[in-house]
């Protein structure tokens, strides 16, 4: 399948840690924005406060909003969720649903030492959601990374008649798939 984009920005991994890969057309307006969480926050209500612009802020935001989006390590902070909150209002933002899995990051260990939480997300603002009404965010599996990718799809899915049987990776990582495997 070939993508029909015509601009790109890439950011190498180190590692498993870190990358992004983005791709974009001449009509929408990009802004690559690097910071730390705190900043991040305060710079991006500042500039939200200063637009009337529609905003899609797309990627790991490192935020664990509620206790759903975590299974194991450490317990759930909702001091944290509660400044991410309070962006999300002051900034007149939402948090567009992502279908395919509750969790985006995994730490790669299994049973007691498992640790998933949702530190991916898609935030836009009411505009931008008006706009793209039909827009759904899509998570796949993680290949090299420690994060699942996640793939917005501006006009939503659709369906073309029945879909070819596909082995999906992220099926390893299940015990059960794995017996059933080597039991075959």
């Amino acid at each position: 399948m070939k993508m029909k984009f015509s601009q790109a920005f890439y950011e190498d991994p180190i590692g498993t840690v870190g990358g992004l890969a983005l791709w974009w057309n001449e009509d929408a307006s990009v802004n690559i924005l690097k910071s730390e969480k705190q900043q991040f926050w305060e710079m991006m209500s500042r500039l939200r406060d200063n637009s009337n612009d529609k905003w899609c802020i797309f990627g790991d935001l490192n935020v664990v909003a509620s206790s759903n989006d975590k299974s194991g390590g450490s317990p759930f902070y909702l001091a944290q969720a509660r400044v991410f909150f309070e962006f999300l209002e002051d900034a007149g933002l939402l948090d567009l649903p992502i279908k395919g899995g509750s969790y985006t990051w995994s730490n790669l260990r299994i049973e007691e030492d498992s640790i998933l939480e949702k530190l991916d997300r898609i935030v836009v603002s009411v505009e931008w959601n008006s706009a793209f009404s039909k827009a759904i965010g899509v998570m796949d599996a993680p290949i090299a990374s420690y994060h699942s990718p996640i793939i917005l799809f501006l006009n939503g899915i659709t369906k073309k008649g029945k879909r070819a049987f596909k082995f999906e990776s992220k099926w390893l990582l299940e015990e059960e798939c794995s017996r059933k495997i080597s039991e075959s």
